[in-house]
């Protein structure tokens, strides 16, 4: 199997194999192959020939490479026996008729050479070629001569090396059948004897190799190192020894410029005591094999701990077979060698190491020599033996050490070592880079030719057949689609629907591109000459027949939705009366209206919009014939449009083209955002038309041009007037300027009144919102001046006055002018237009109706024909605002002090806010409105610092009394058995009591008492905040204190009568004790008793008595100073016809007694709802 796959490889094999693979192509697929629709392979002559001619040029070039090959071999050998005759050193007479016997004897080789070719069919230069290098008397050449190698001159030669030539007269030349190797004297590798003369022909020798074998100088080294000079030598010398190996590798790599890789043999081991008694059962081919170890291929890897692996390796193989061989050898001596020969390699280990390590090992100077691996060999020697056990034993002992036997003349682990490995491994060396990639590049372009011209030809042809067919097969379905999608149009198809029909059609023309056709489609086969013209036609045929109608459809929906659009119509209607009428027609106007239709109605359809953009401009492009209109659906447009007057047309059509979400302003956009410290900011904005600079650039330059345009559009209407005299478009010009002012004002006027002031949250921050107001960046002034700049519009710049010049122009071009394609995408809103500065025919001397209309608000910052404007009198007022207003906010107690402001504005003693209220009534919008809102947050804060005062004074002084003395006691809290005291009663509500004093000092002026309620006081729609609940709280109170304390008494003083109003038949005697008062009643005369409360002693109980006829008493008291109040609350009062009496009704067990009070207040004070009515509030 070996034998097949190595002669399927060989060149001419494979050469012949694409060959023969050719001409089976040649005879079967020439007959299929068709150039201009001709067939030159059809016959079998002509195929026969074109194969004959194909095999005898194969046959040509392989007798080409075949001389070539042979022409190289010989140039080599010549140049190797050039250079040896022209670098022979003098070598004294002695040595010139050895040199000229060996000079012959090699020529005589050579020429052998020259007839014979190397192994495998290989010529001398092809065969890989091996250095061997190693110090003098290292066994290089004794490894070789018992190697087992084939040399195929031996017949001739012997069996010896042809030595002192190829370069130097110093090295020996082997050939073999598989390579060439050359044993280096060993004084190359040392140089240590003439050092010069020895450096020199070494790099010689290394040029002659590189000079005549240009891709492979060399395809490795064998290092030969003996390991009885190894193991021997003193560490001098080893280092001598290592450095001299190490310089010579490199100098191989540097001079060849090539990466080497090197066999590191050790030789003589037969020399290491008991080598030869441990492999001397050892047969023939046993003693061919490798003993060592080879690295892996990869660059890097650790050549130390790799060698020491496999030498490990090595051992313990031979400890495995030691005990085998012991058992089979009878001599004590030999089997004493055998067993310590695992620790003789063991002790030579450090030493080997040692040396792989310093000669293997790279720096940042020079790479690592590229090593292989180690292996240990054997020649014939007679010599001492190596024996580093028995010397050790003998060392410690002192005893004198007896020399071994020398070895046998075998060879050990050298022949399988060469051939199978080294040899084998010929083609690892790195290559001449340059060299090698001219020549593959060569070589690879020779193949490709080859196999490219035959597989290329059968390729084009067979691609041009397979093309044709499989594009005749697409517009085949494409047909097939169009079909398919004609029958599925409903009768009213938009133009959407007509893509899948018109789309196959399209497609099936650009199947065969008849412009750019490929080369593969041009090898007698291509149909797009004959089919492109057909399906283009049907193309144009559909368009006009089923893609116009959608067209047509489209505009007329257009039209019924447009009436109440009027431009929108005028515009529809215009591209649909161009599809009727070609003189009319403007082909520029349909593409660009229809296109920015399917903008609108087809949103995010990109592939689509373009699809029929395309349809339209193929269509056009190649004319269709008009259609027939809907003349009902056109009157109808154009009476809507008539009843539209123009002026209004145009007036619109400029708002929809200049109104645009990034063409307005705000007074943040114009004024810096300083102004959002004063002002609100405001989503409003101005359209950017309705300024100044919109006025001139934009409205009077572009007004012109519309009106002409829609008097060139008049044909669309059907009037009989289609020509308009400057007359007429100077009168519907004013017409469309009076509503450009109207909504001019209207903005300027919305605007300005949604100018909001920012709230002030306290006086300080309205002291500096103040400050911003009437600094010198003021927004008030800035707004103004911003005001007056866009309203006054008859004021012209100086760049307006130049403009007024070509004015007379400036009419004649808008009379001309008519840039349609920037209408319809203003109609459609969808294109933005861009205008350069432009003047007007119109002066602008007089006021127009925007400043009459802002006269007003213009004049407050007008300063002339005065020294000071209305706005610096409005400035100095609320400076002086800011004043009074910065003091309350940096007094020692702001409260305090906004409470003095806010008493004093009720007593209407202010100044400041009065002031600006004052400026405000006679101001006009909205300048008013930003004055009040000032003196209404003014007052506001004031007011809202006096209330946090009034509620800090209060919860200081009223409501601490309360809680104590108060809160949750009788007769506050009927149900509670705590009692009010007569001095907490007293001291709360007296005249100037705690309640009193608070109310009289800080609440009254606030209050309005008169009337029945009473109610809080507002001063310019502000008032104190107190809450209903809290005034309510002093009205009850004040109701108290003048029924408990009259006549302004420090003590409560309630005088009252009781009358005896009924007392029933079956009671002889009613008593009634009031805090020691006595009343007693026995059906006599009814006589009202006076009666007072508090009494001054120490009698605090009230009760009544019944006695009946039989003497039975039936009674009921109550104690404590309010134990009168407690027993009216026991019993039934209600009130009379009188507004001052009372009657109590008192019923127990069935027994009554009817009592009249006559009191000094028409308040009840017995009355319970008075005191338990009153609650103090915890905040005012």
């Amino acid at each position: 199997m070996k034998r097949f796959i190595d002669f399927i490889k060989q060149k001419w094999v494979i050469t012949l194999i694409g060959v023969v693979a050719l001409c089976i192509l040649i005879w079967f697929v020439g007959p299929l192959i068709a150039i201009a629709e001709k067939k030159p392979l059809a016959g079998e002559v002509t195929r026969l020939l074109i194969i004959m001619a194909i095999l005898i040029l194969w046959g040509l070039n392989n007798i080409r490479l075949s001389m070539k090959a042979r022409k190289e071999n010989n140039e080599f050998i010549q140049g190797i026996q050039a250079d040896a005759a022209s670098q022979q050193f003098d070598m004294g007479n002695e040595s010139e008729e050895e040199l000229g016997i060996l000079q012959e004897r090699f020529s005589e080789a050579l020429e052998v050479l020259k007839k014979t070719e190397g192994g495998k069919g290989q010529g001398l230069y092809e065969l890989p070629w091996y250095i061997i290098i190693g110090p003098p008397g290292c066994g290089k050449t004794t490894a070789l001569v018992n190697s087992g190698l084939e040399f195929p001159l031996a017949e001739r030669f012997g069996k010896e090396a042809l030595k002192g030539i190829g370069g130097t007269r110093h090295c020996d030349w082997w050939f073999t059948d598989q390579a060439v190797l050359i044993d280096t004297a060993g004084r190359y590798t040392t140089q240590d004897s003439h050092a010069s003369v020895d450096a020199t022909a070494w790099l010689g020798f290394l040029d002659m190799l590189k000079k005549n074998r240009r891709r492979r100088p060399i395809n490795g080294v064998v290092l030969a190192i003996s390991l009885q000079d190894l193991a021997a030598q003193s560490e001098v010398e080893t280092t001598a020894h290592v450095k001299a190996v190490k310089a010579r590798l490199q100098e191989l790599n540097k001079r060849l410029g090539m990466k080497i890789p090197v066999y590191l043999m050790f030789t003589k081991c037969d020399l290491i005591a008991g080598f030869n008694e441990f492999f001397e059962d050892l047969g023939r081919e046993e003693r061919a094999q490798v003993w060592g170890t080879t690295f892996p291929e990869k660059d890097e890897f650790n050549v130390v701990e790799s060698f020491n692996q496999g030498f490990d390796r090595l051992v313990q193989r031979l400890d495995e077979q030691m005990l085998t061989k012991i058992h089979q050898e009878r001599d004590v001596n030999r089997r004493g060698r055998i067993l310590t020969f695992s620790q003789q390699m063991q002790q030579l280990k450090p030493v080997v190491s040692d040396f792989i390590e310093k000669v293997f090992s790279g720096s940042r100077f020079h790479d690592k020599p590229y090593i292989r691996g180690f292996y240990f060999t054997s020649g014939t020697q007679n010599v001492t033996m190596i024996d580093r056990v028995v010397d050790s034993y003998a060392n410690q002992m002192g005893m004198a050490v007896q020399p071994n036997a020398a070895g046998t003349g075998r060879s050990y682990f050298i022949t399988r070592l060469l051939n199978d490995l080294i040899f084998a491994e010929a083609g690892l060396v790195g290559l001449n880079r340059r060299y090698e990639a001219g020549r593959l590049w060569v070589q690879r372009a020779s193949y490709g030719t080859v196999v490219g011209t035959a597989a290329l030809g059968a390729f084009a042809w067979s691609t041009s057949f397979t093309q044709n067919e499989l594009k005749l097969n697409d517009v085949e379905n494409q047909l097939e689609d169009f079909a398919k999608g004609k029958k599925q149009l409903t009768r009213h198809y938009g133009e959407v629907d007509t893509i899948p029909v018109i789309s196959p059609l399209q497609e099936a023309i650009e199947v065969f591109d008849t412009d750019n056709i490929a080369f593969t489609e041009r090898l007698g086969l291509y149909q797009g000459n004959r089919v492109k013209p057909v399906t283009q036609q049907a193309y144009y045929n559909q368009l006009e027949e089923v893609y116009l109608p959608s067209i047509k459809r489209r505009l007329e929906e257009q039209m019924r939705s447009g009436f109440n659009e009027p431009e929108y119509l005028l515009l529809a209607l215009k591209a649909y009366l161009m599809l009727g009428l070609p003189e009319r027609r403007n082909e520029e106007f349909i593409k660009n209206w229809m296109a920015l239709d399917w903008e609108a109605t087809l949103p995010g359809q990109a592939k689509e919009q373009n699809t029929l953009k395309e349809y339209l401009d193929d269509l056009i492009a190649g004319g269709f014939e008009s259609i027939e209109l809907d003349n009902d659906l056109v009157e109808r447009a154009r009476y809507e449009l008539r009843k539209i007057p123009l002026p209004v047309q145009v007036y619109s059509q400029i708002k929809k083209d200049y109104i645009k979400p990034d063409r307005y302003r705000s007074f943040e956009d114009v004024l810096g955002k300083e102004i959002n410290k004063v002002f609100k900011s405001t989503d409003y904005k101005i359209p950017n038309l309705y300024t100044y600079d919109g006025y001139y650039r934009t409205f009077k330059p572009e007004s012109f041009k519309y009106l002409t345009e829609l008097a060139k559009d008049n044909w669309v209407l059907g009037t009989s007037k289609t020509d308009y005299s400057p007359a007429d478009i100077k009168q519907f010009h004013d017409q469309v300027q009076d509503l450009y002012f109207a909504d001019y004002s209207k903005h300027w006027d919305t605007g300005l009144n949604q100018l909001r002031l920012q709230p002030f949250a306290n006086l300080t921050e309205a002291a500096n919102q103040l400050s911003q107001i009437t600094g010198s960046y003021s927004p008030f002034r800035q707004v103004l001046d911003d005001v007056k700049q866009n309203t006054q519009l008859s004021l012209l710049t100086s760049g307006n006055l130049d403009k007024l010049k070509q004015a007379n122009e400036v009419k004649k071009a808008a009379r001309i002018r008519t840039p349609k394609v920037d209408r319809l995408a203003r109609v459609a809103g969808k294109v933005a237009k861009t205008t350069d500065i432009k003047t007007d025919a119109v002066s602008g001397a007089i006021a127009t109706p925007v400043e009459k209309h802002f006269r007003d608000v213009n004049q407050v910052s007008d300063t002339t024909g005065k020294r000071d404007s209305e706005l610096d009198g409005i400035i100095d007022a609320l400076s002086g605002l800011k004043g009074y207003v910065a003091s309350i906010a940096q007094s020692s107690d702001p409260a305090e002090a906004a409470y003095s402001a806010a008493k004093s504005k009720i007593g209407g003693s202010d100044e400041h806010i009065r002031k600006i209220r004052t400026i405000a009534a006679t101001t006009p919008e909205p300048i008013k409105h930003w004055l009040m809102d000032i003196a209404d947050q003014s007052w506001r804060l004031m007011i809202g610092g006096a209330n946090g005062y009034l509620n800090q004074i209060y919860a200081n002084t009223v409501l601490p009394l309360y809680k104590k003395g108060l809160d949750g006691r009788y007769p506050l809290f009927g149900n509670s058995q705590r009692e009010v005291t007569l001095r907490d009663f007293s001291e709360y509500y007296r005249p100037g009591g705690v309640e009193d004093s608070f109310f009289q000092q800080y609440i009254k002026p606030f209050v309005n008492t008169r009337g029945r309620n009473w109610s809080i006081k507002q001063v310019d729609g502000q008032s104190i905040r107190i809450s209903g609940r809290a005034l309510k709280q002093f009205e009850t109170s004040d109701k108290i204190r003048r029924v408990f304390f009259p006549d302004g008494s420090k003590q409560p003083n309630v005088k009252f009568a009781m009358k005896p109003v009924y007392l029933d038949a079956n009671i002889g005697k009613f008593q009634l004790n009031i805090d020691g008062q006595r009343l007693v009643y026995r059906h006599g005369p009814r006589v009202p008793i006076r009666l007072v409360w508090p009494v001054d002693n120490s009698v605090n109980e009230s009760g009544i008595i019944f006695e009946d006829l039989n003497g039975l008493r039936v009674g009921y008291k109550e104690k404590g100073i309010w134990s009168f109040f407690r027993m009216m609350d026991h019993f039934k009062v209600s009130n009379t016809n009188i507004a001052d009496r009372f009657r109590v009704s008192y019923q127990l067990d069935g027994r009554r007694a009817d009592y009249e009070i006559s009191a000094n207040s028409v308040i009840n004070p017995f009355n319970s709802r008075l005191l338990r009515s009153y609650r103090a509030v915890n905040r005012l």
